[in-house]
């Protein structure tokens, strides 16, 4: 087994306010996904320990600095532990994680209270999508979780595209995949690649990700 301990997230990292010295000590754990800091987990600096066959993607973003660390890790000599020291987050801040065994998130100086109040996702439309579609025509506009399927044992993907972003899901052969919190804004198009991609409305809808 291979572990890469990667302690290149700096505290203050792009002028970004550090994170509080005191605090509680909270763990998560959590699939490939998007997670907002403020309503998925707290405020804190994090360790992040991600479990991997063949490659994985860190990203954190924010409305002010846009992607302010984004890390891709090749880990084709077997499977890996990818820890991430030191990862100051804050309210605002997006967390994109992509990893075959999804990741723990753990803090010794986590501020609980700044969990903001949400209200739950009022969707309930469960559907599957196997062709090209678009938001609004085809489905409701809101944050879904995902689960793609590979077709008939081949590679596919899905492919999220909007004037100001895109975000492609990769799958190999007779694999599936969760991804939690993937926000379908009004007029996204989506083109479907050999996978049958099931949608479920995710626990919250007022995610700030596009």
């Amino acid at each position: 087994m291979v572990v890469n301990v990667l302690n290149d997230i700096e505290a203050g990292m792009n002028n970004h306010e550090i994170a509080a010295q005191v605090g509680d000590k909270y763990s998560k754990t959590v699939a490939t996904g998007n997670y907002e800091v403020g309503v998925h987990l707290p405020t804190g600096r994090y360790a992040v320990d991600m479990k991997e066959r063949d490659g994985a993607e860190f990203v954190i973003r924010n409305d002010t600095h846009g992607i302010r660390y984004q890390k891709s890790i090749d880990t084709d000599d077997g499977i890996a532990n990818i820890q991430f020291q030191n990862v100051d987050l804050v309210v605002g801040d997006v967390i994109q994680i992509e990893s075959t065994g999804g990741a723990v998130l753990v803090s010794k100086n986590a501020q609980t209270d700044s969990i903001i109040e949400t209200n739950p996702n009022d969707e309930d439309d469960i559907f599957t999508m196997e062709t090209n579609c678009t938001t609004g025509t085809d489905f409701s506009s809101g944050t879904y979780d995902v689960t793609l399927t590979s077709l008939n044992g081949n590679p596919g993907s899905m492919t999220k595209r909007y004037p100001y972003d895109g975000q492609k899901i990769y799958l190999k052969e007779n694999e599936t995949i969760l991804y939690k919190n993937v926000e379908f804004s009004e007029g996204t198009s989506v083109i479907i690649n050999n996978v049958s991609v099931s949608c479920t409305p995710s626990e919250f809808n007022n995610a700030q990700w596009r």
